[in-house]
């Protein structure tokens, strides 16, 4: 859910980025040949966890540290670096100021009205 403006794409197309992404990590990873050191190891034992909890502090660090980074931008975006979030404006172009922009206009009450 975004707060300050619409979604850039709506889920079919993440659904299509996500089958694309998946698809070629597939191929690379389907194409190199094993390791014999793989191959050869010691079976790991059945109740050996997949994350150690190093991985479990980095994934914890990097989700606060995003949010964190998102909230403030959100929240002080404008004040520090002039994000500026025009809640009318479904395209995220600044609202025209004058008639000159006649297409933009049409296309914005078309919208509005859909």
């Amino acid at each position: 859910m975004l707060i300050f403006a619409q979604s850039p794409i709506n889920p079919v197309q993440l659904l299509w980025i996500n089958l694309i992404m998946d698809t070629f990590a597939a191929l690379a990873l389907s194409t190199e040949p094993p390791l014999a050191s793989v191959i050869k190891g010691m079976p790991i034992n059945e109740d050996a966890s997949v994350l150690s909890n190093t991985v479990w502090r980095q994934i914890f660090g990097m989700t606060a540290w995003n949010t964190m980074i998102m909230l403030l931008l959100m929240t002080f975006g404008r004040t520090l670096i002039g994000l500026d979030y025009p809640l009318g404006c479904p395209t995220g172009r600044s609202m025209p100021s004058d008639e000159s922009d006649s297409n933009y206009a049409k296309e914005l009450k078309e919208y509005n009205q859909s």
